[in-house]
């Protein structure tokens, strides 16, 4: 039996000599609050953390309750990480795998390795891109944007475009078009539309574009993208939603065969335990809303029932 104390004093009982009551993989909001709820429960918890959170992206967080202006993605993730150290909770940086031992796991990161009790993945997914030189200097700017339910509604009344690549792109495009009687559907490759694609397009007032994009300038007057087409035909709009697609990050966890949706998302159940005992899920990388508050949430819950678990 392993006996740590956690910065508020309190004892936590790691049984199987585990260094860690558990490990959360991953740096986001649903990690970074499973990592909180842990600490303050007087477990002790340690984050591995590798490559850049999506938040990193949002130029301004509207949609988070209570935070009403200058709150940036880069700003919220530097707020959770200084309280996280100031709880005095392990970081490290690398590529996690996690791999299962006795009646619990370890966890390589590099040339190095963990171990503990329960794991929580919140590892979250890839955005697909789109192949444009110009596509990470716009995502930079605040020009393409991933997340029409997190700032669909600051771009109320603007000229809007939605870049797709298959009829699943058209979905979103309806959802944008509450937010804007201007809106451009790109079509990135041929899609052949059926007769409820065309509906849709009709209903909804959607312009089609199907001309290559040879390629994208930023305009200041009015604030902007502008898509040049082969042809010479242009077009400006505030900003660019990219419907591609979206992939679930796996690379900790594909060997452990977790049960997954078919679109390769976790199922895990009401208090995020996955198929794999000990093993949990929050985040991007169970659930398709990709909200903060809802990544949060998560963390909270699974973080909690991992925290129930170890008294059993």
């Amino acid at each position: 039996m392993v006996k740590k104390v956690n910065p508020y004093g309190v004892v936590s009982n790691t049984s199987h000599h585990f260094q860690y009551d558990c490990v959360v993989v991953g740096g986001g909001p649903a990690g970074y609050t499973s990592a909180f709820y842990l600490t303050r429960f007087g477990r002790s918890c340690a984050m591995i953390q590798h490559g850049v959170s999506r938040v990193r992206w949002i130029p301004k967080i509207h949609h988070l309750i209570g935070h009403e202006k200058d709150l940036s993605g880069p700003k919220l993730l530097k707020r959770m990480r200084s309280h996280a150290l100031q709880l005095k909770i392990p970081i490290f940086r690398g590529e996690a795998k996690v791999n299962r031992e006795r009646n619990g796991f370890r966890v390589q990161f590099g040339r190095k390795s963990i171990t503990a009790a329960r794991v929580i993945l919140a590892t979250g997914i890839i955005d697909h891109e789109p192949d444009f030189p110009e596509t990470m200097t716009l995502k930079r700017k605040g020009y393409l944007r991933y997340c029409p339910i997190c700032d669909g509604h600051d771009f109320g009344g603007s000229p809007l475009a939605v870049l797709v690549k298959d009829a699943s792109g058209i979905q979103e495009a309806e959802f944008i078009a509450k937010y804007t009687p201007d809106l451009h559907l790109i079509m990135l490759k041929k899609i052949a539309l059926l007769p409820r694609h065309r509906d849709i397009l009709g209903s909804c007032g959607i312009h089609l574009h199907r001309r290559k994009v040879r390629r994208i300038s930023i305009s200041s007057r009015p604030k902007g993208v502008v898509f040049h087409f082969s042809g010479g035909k242009k077009l400006s709009v505030r900003a660019a939603y990219v419907a591609l697609g979206k992939s679930p990050n796996t690379s900790a966890y594909d060997h452990l065969k977790v049960r997954r949706t078919k679109d390769g998302f976790i199922r895990v159940n009401a208090t995020h335990r996955t198929s794999v005992k000990g093993l949990y899920a929050v985040g991007d990388c169970v659930n398709d809303l990709y909200q903060i508050s809802v990544a949060a949430a998560h963390g909270a819950i699974a973080a909690t029932d991992a925290h129930n678990s170890l008294f059993t």
